[in-house]
């Protein structure tokens, strides 16, 4: 069985002293106020298994490192080739999380031999799950039950970008896979786990200064920041066609508006226009087109194939500093470090029609069967259902008599269906 890391092989662009590229996104739910919604601390996409979880259990072994040498074909067991099998992890908090980081992801580019340390904050958040492993991080695991803060160390080696051999197999489908295909060092951890990135994503609740607000079909874009956002786009599909706008760049404290009935022409090739959009946007932030190629296939899935109407926007850097604080320092890198931070962050919006909508389905099914039946969210929200049966709950209150009961435990259904997806 081959291995699946589809690198270029390819002679290291001469750097100064280090460049160092971090890409990330997050994930909020706004109702047609402009409130974010809880309920996001479900995982909604699957890592490798050797990845680790503050959750535990720590994570699962890597049995054909351990048993096959440098340059070796890992094949054990009547040809049976070990590889990390992708799972969904779970996060030890289930409340108040109105934010959900991931993957973020640091390349690093520099001389082999070169030693970085990362240090990584947040503040008002909890890393949850990280690749490879953490020099140190706290809170330990039997005391991660707060949102924040968040602190974790990393130090890694840099190797040659073509040092591809003692990388962990994936599957081809993993989420993993595409932001392996850069021309970024490969790095190791004092433990000996190699890797062509840093990974951590993890879930927060803190207040990006942005709101999304719904009223008829008109929905409106704060700017709530005196930072300029350079990007924001607007992008509508069914699941299967699609449409997006480039909105261009929103001035600080300034809004835009945009009609939702502007966005009814869905066409089939609309995945691939997204995607050369948003990574010409990438670019210009100074990410490089590989990096930029890699977020975009990263979420293609969750981007452009999950029905739902969604806001993107290049956070100012004054914002990613705030919310996710990062200090790289190298010893062998005396001089100046280049470092790029980009993160976009992603808004699911519940618009004033839609909650309307779903109010009177709701207010249909109780008074016809006495019960709110999870799977009349779980269909029509998917992943997001949780958020917004939240929200249909704040709208409906005591005025079709729905007791507390019933909604906790069809709240309690929506979670499970939805780690069932």
């Amino acid at each position: 069985m081959k291995k699946l890391l589809p690198f270029l092989l390819f002679s290291l662009p001469a750097f100064a002293d280090l460049t160092v590229h971090e890409w990330g996104t997050f994930t909020s739910v706004m109702d047609s106020k402009g409130e974010r919604l809880e309920g996001l601390h479900l995982e909604e996409e699957p890592l490798p298994s050797f990845v680790y979880n503050i959750a535990g259990p720590t994570r699962m072994p890597l049995p054909h490192r351990r048993f096959c040498g440098k340059g070796e074909p890992c094949v054990l067991y009547n040809d049976f080739n070990f590889m990390a099998v992708d799972q969904l992890p779970l996060n030890p908090i289930d409340h108040g999380v109105t934010q959900k980081m991931e993957t973020p992801v640091i390349y690093f580019y520099g001389n082999p031999g070169t030693k970085v340390d990362v240090t990584i904050d947040f503040p008002q958040g909890l890393i949850s799950q990280w690749y490879p492993d953490a020099q140190s991080f706290t809170p330990k695991r039997e005391d991660a039950n707060t949102l924040g803060p968040s602190h974790f160390d990393f130090h890694v080696t840099l190797e040659s970008p073509n040092s591809l051999e003692n990388i962990p197999e994936i599957t081809s489908k993993s989420i993993w896979a595409p932001s392996r295909i850069t021309n970024a060092n490969v790095i190791t951890d004092d433990q000996g786990h190699h890797e062509k990135f840093i990974f951590y994503r993890g879930v927060a609740d803190f207040d990006a200064h942005i709101k999304v607000t719904s009223h008829l079909r008109t929905v409106s874009i704060h700017n709530l920041s005196t930072e300029l956002i350079p990007d924001v786009f607007v992008l509508k599909t069914d699941g299967q066609k699609g449409q997006i706008i480039n909105m261009g760049e929103l001035r600080g404290n300034d809004k835009m508006s945009f009609f939702t009935h502007s966005l009814t022409t869905l066409t089939d090739d609309y995945i691939q226009k997204s995607k050369d959009l948003l990574v010409k946007s990438l670019v210009r932030t100074g990410l490089f087109e590989d990096e930029s190629q890699a977020l975009v296939n990263t979420w293609e899935k969750s981007y452009f194939k999950t029905p739902g109407l969604r806001i993107f926007y290049i956070l100012p850097r004054s914002e990613v500093n705030r919310i996710l604080p990062l200090n790289v320092h190298s010893t062998d890198a005396n001089s100046n470090i280049n470092l790029v931070r980009v993160l976009v962050g992603r808004i699911e919006v519940i618009t004033e029609e839609e909650e309307l909508s779903t109010f009177e389905q709701v207010r249909e099914q109780f008074l016809k069967r006495g019960i709110i039946p999870a799977s009349l969210f779980t269909n029509i929200f998917g992943r997001f259902a949780l958020p917004k049966a939240i929200r249909i709950k704040q709208l409906i209150g005591d005025s079709i008599g729905i007791s507390s009961s019933i909604y906790s435990e069809m709240l309690k259904l929506i979670s499970s269906k939805t780690l069932e997806k």
